[in-house]
């Protein structure tokens, strides 16, 4: 395999600032194998607005079609349903949410909100930060979160 260090940290950099700073080895996820052109990552324009949407209104909805009509048609009433304030609906389930420290992509920032609106709906909630940016979580995969996960998951049984 060709090696280009210049380009990994040309590609590393321009993540990070395209990303917010988020700290993963970007070139490392983009080398990669991917088995399928419809199984890569990407975003579609209609996630792209709903993101803007959920920014825009500051709560943590489904997709807001624009209209009254259309979204009392789709969902059977004039604003879109409100996923954080149905959190309720996981009571009885074992919880535990991870947040990157280096993640720009979804900061702890972000986690902690969901973490507090699923507390104050009396959720057993459990939250926990590491020293990673987002692709960590999938590309490279560290002892102490394999060791956490595995104790949560034997802690549910």
């Amino acid at each position: 395999m060709l090696r280009l260090p210049a380009l990994a940290d040309f590609t590393r950099a321009a993540m990070k600032a395209f990303f917010g700073g988020d700290a993963s080895e970007w070139e490392r996820a983009l080398l990669m194998p991917h088995y399928s052109a419809a199984g890569m990552p990407s975003c579609s324009l209609h996630q792209a607005l709903h993101f803007i949407q959920v920014i825009r209104c500051g709560r943590f909805q489904l997709f807001d079609y624009g209209s009254t009509a259309a979204n009392s048609a789709r969902y059977g009433s004039a604003r879109p349903p409100d996923i954080g304030g149905q959190y309720w609906r996981l009571g009885g389930l074992a919880i535990d949410l991870l947040a990157g420290k280096r993640d720009g992509i979804v900061p702890p920032s972000n986690v902690l909100c969901h973490y507090r609106r699923m507390r104050e709906q009396g959720l057993q909630v459990s939250y926990r930060e590491f020293d990673y940016g987002h692709m960590d979580f999938t590309f490279s995969v560290k002892e102490e979160l394999r060791y956490y996960v595995m104790k949560c998951l034997n802690r549910s049984n």
